[in-house]
């Protein structure tokens, strides 16, 4: 039976257990630095509670690891797993830099161990529908693309964990926290971006990095886009300020597709733009666009989801399993971002990850010799 090990007693905690229970398999410990949450947690569990993760690994050796800390200790927790033999499943974002994120890669093939990210929302149903018809060019050529994330948070919000909004602890804001999902999308969907430029702002929060972001992105097959993000606004489409909002919206040459939360609508051209444009007489477009339809695969789209293709990759089944190589995309984006949010230039691709590295040293050190913002 395969046995994992939760490390991490945070917020998170309760999705993981769930979806743990309903696979063949058990929790064998929980890690946790505090006794007076994560105790209890272990009992009701029925496993081991350990204070320190390097006791437990000796003592326990499971299987799988599955890393449910904050995002600074992910890339350090995850290679000591990982270099104990056991293969790691990490929450998002893998870690706080595309340089740790290389090194935990590298980890994982020297220890031929698998090295999973925790991307649910690339398994809902609607975004697999809408990856299927990319791929049967449904759009023809893409053009344009645009993300908006709207995840609104109160000031309570970062009050509740000190490394919240902090350069140290999640190394950003929205973009590290609230954001990689979208920014895992548009990687999966379309690719990674040949470069961008960016502004970043801190628009209502008392937090050290960003709480948004607005950017402009090029693809090198010619497709130019926009991405905004915030947890200081709230999207018009919804009445509720806690509601959150992930919309893309993606125009090609044959039609445009429309994705958000559970909803996916498609329109066909009933002439491709390009055919179009080389016309020479008639000025205008003729007819009206087409809705196309399309059938929803079964999915869950949910943390039992990303559970049942990793546990598939491990016994050598066909899966979907989203490695440390695939989920290093969104967070090199999601750098590049906030290296062209701060320096006001324009980031190319892939990432200099020494650049980075020295521009998160000095947001760490400058931040450090300020008054703390959230408190």
């Amino acid at each position: 039976m395969r046995t994992f090990a939760l490390v991490g007693a945070g917020g998170g905690l309760k999705r993981h257990v769930s979806a743990l229970e309903q696979l063949p398999g058990r929790i064998v410990a929980l890690v946790d630095p505090d006794p007076s949450v994560a105790e209890p947690c272990a009992r009701q569990l029925a496993c081991a509670f350990y204070q320190d993760c390097q006791t437990m690994l000796q003592e326990m050796q499971p299987e799988v690891v599955v890393i449910l800390t904050p995002p600074f200790l992910h890339a350090s927790l995850t290679i000591a797993c990982l270099q104990a033999g056991c293969h790691v499943l990490v929450e998002k974002p893998m870690a706080l830099s595309v340089k740790e994120a290389d090194e935990m890669i590298a980890t994982a093939q020297d220890q031929r161990r698998l090295l999973g990210v925790v991307f649910q929302q690339r398994f809902r149903a609607e975004v697999l529908a809408t990856k299927r018809l990319l791929e049967e060019g449904c759009l023809g050529q893409l053009q344009h693309v645009e993300a908006m994330v709207s995840c609104p948070r109160p000031a309570a919000y970062y009050r509740e964990r000190d490394w919240r909004g902090t350069w140290a602890g999640e190394g950003g804001g929205v973009l590290m926290n609230q954001a990689p999902h979208a920014l895992d999308l548009l990687c999966y969907l379309i690719g990674m971006p040949g470069r961008l430029v960016a502004r970043t702002q801190r628009q209502l929060h008392s937090i050290e990095a960003e709480d948004t972001v607005q950017a402009m992105l090029e693809w090198p097959d010619g497709a130019i886009g926009s991405l905004a993000a915030s947890t200081a606004w709230a999207s018009g489409e919804v009445a509720e300020p806690a509601s959150e909002q992930c919309v893309l919206h993606l125009i090609g040459t044959a039609g445009s597709l429309r994705l958000a939360n559970g909803h996916l609508s498609v329109t066909h051209l009933n002439k491709d733009m390009r055919a179009f444009a080389s016309e020479a007489f008639q000025p205008f477009p003729t007819g009206s666009p087409c809705a196309v339809p399309f059938p929803f695969p079964q999915s869950e789209g949910t943390h039992l989801s990303v559970y049942r293709q990793f546990c598939a990759a491990l016994d050598g089944q066909p899966s979907q399993v989203i490695t440390g190589t695939e989920a290093r995309q969104s967070l090199e984006l999601a750098n590049g971002l906030l290296l062209a949010g701060q320096s006001g230039k324009p980031v190319a691709f892939p990432l200099d990850r020494q650049q980075y590295a020295f521009f998160l040293a000095e947001q760490q050190q400058r931040a450090s010799r300020l008054p703390f913002l959230v408190s």
